[in-house]
């Protein structure tokens, strides 16, 4: 069941985004299936290992010592999807500061994709992917898959959060955190249908 909500959540969140982008900017089929592709390994490669070490940072920061990680999964071994960092959490602090630090990073890269996709006329329509996958839509999933995993029972990061600082305050940052990262896209969206000439 978790392997085909997550099926879904990469195609509604990382792939279909992409393919609705190109297509704004009128880029050939044939193209724009191969920058996805390239994107899409790109992004794969790179997730575990940013969002890995936000925990590592959030722990040294704090002061937790870190105990063991896996910092990206071992693809060698036919794992595609295992990361992660165990620390000891001792106080509130940790247990807030520690597991939302990923989150804290998704939300800087948000307006960091926003501002450069706006701000900068970028000539190549694979740059402006790698931008946008890198930085709009992979916090966008990032915050949504492990919000929405929290939500139907998941002892996850937000869990943990939840233990720090209550329900009330875990469900505000999940809700705020999707919000924004929806907010920005759309916005980003409504931009680039603005420029169709992007090589």
């Amino acid at each position: 069941m978790n392997n085909i909500i997550n099926t879904i959540e990469l195609a509604l969140l990382i792939i279909f985004p992409l393919i609705f982008y190109y297509q704004r900017i009128q880029k050939s089929y044939k193209t724009y299936i191969f920058y996805i592709v390239i994107l899409y390994l790109i992004w794969f490669t790179t997730y575990s290992l940013l969002h890995e070490l936000c925990h590592v940072f959030g722990s040294w920061i704090t002061g937790a010592n870190v105990t063991d990680y896996q910092l990206i999964p071992r693809f060698w071994e036919g794992d595609f999807k295992n990361g992660y960092v165990q620390s000891e959490l001792e106080n509130e602090y940790q247990l807030f500061f520690s597991p939302i630090s990923p989150y804290l990073r998704d939300i800087i890269f948000l307006f960091i994709g926003y501002i450069f996709l706006k701000m900068v006329k970028i000539k190549y329509s694979f740059i402006t992917g790698l931008v946008l996958i890198l930085f709009v839509l992979s916090p966008l999933y990032d915050v949504f898959n492990n919000y929405f995993a929290f939500v139907i029972g998941a002892k996850n990061d937000f869990y943990s959060v939840r233990v720090a600082i209550g329900s009330f305050g875990v469900h505000t940052i999940g809700l705020l955190f999707t919000l924004t990262g929806v907010v920005v896209l759309l916005r980003l969206y409504q931009i680039s249908g603005k420029h169709t000439k992007i090589k």
